[in-house]
């Protein structure tokens, strides 16, 4: 989002407030303003543009300036991620294969959820993935797995 107000040249608007301008003519400092509130309808149009409709719901209605509303969304929504931290772990032990479901496909999801734990530093050992993969094939490849398992012991 930040990089589409630079790109629209907006990015001075959620950063500061109307800046003061020095000149001593009034019709100047009311040019000078008239163009700044402007330039923010722009960028709180666009900023609210970029939001899904039930934030755009919530957030049309918040009167002030694009600074106001850029740092309520960046106080509300720009945290650590230790929450999406708890919510990647709990969707790793989660997962497991369904019946019917193409496998290749769900073992595809399944690397999303790793990819996504590797993002969060929490790498894992390259053998106790594939365990886990093997465990949470469906009931209809038990055997398959039982016999990968067995592999792996020969193998190591």
């Amino acid at each position: 989002m930040k990089i589409w107000l630079i790109t629209k040249g907006l990015l001075s608007v959620i950063m500061t407030m109307c800046p003061p301008v020095v000149e001593s003519d009034p019709k100047s400092l009311e040019r000078h303003q008239a163009l700044w509130r402007e330039r923010n309808e722009i960028a709180k149009g666009m900023i609210l543009l970029g939001l899904s409709d039930m934030l755009f719901d919530v957030y049309c209605t918040l009167h002030g300036t694009a600074k106001d509303l850029w740092d309520e969304l960046d106080r509300k929504y720009n945290t650590d991620d230790h929450g999406l931290e708890k919510y990647i772990v709990s969707k790793f032990l989660r997962f497991d294969m369904k019946e019917g479901k193409s496998v290749s496909e769900q073992t595809q999801e399944f690397k999303l959820i790793l990819h996504s734990l590797c993002e969060a530093d929490m790498e894992l050992p390259e053998k106790f993935k594939v365990m886990v993969v093997i465990e949470k094939f469906p009931k209809s490849w038990e055997d398959f797995g039982l016999t990968l398992k067995l592999k792996m012991k020969k193998i190591t």
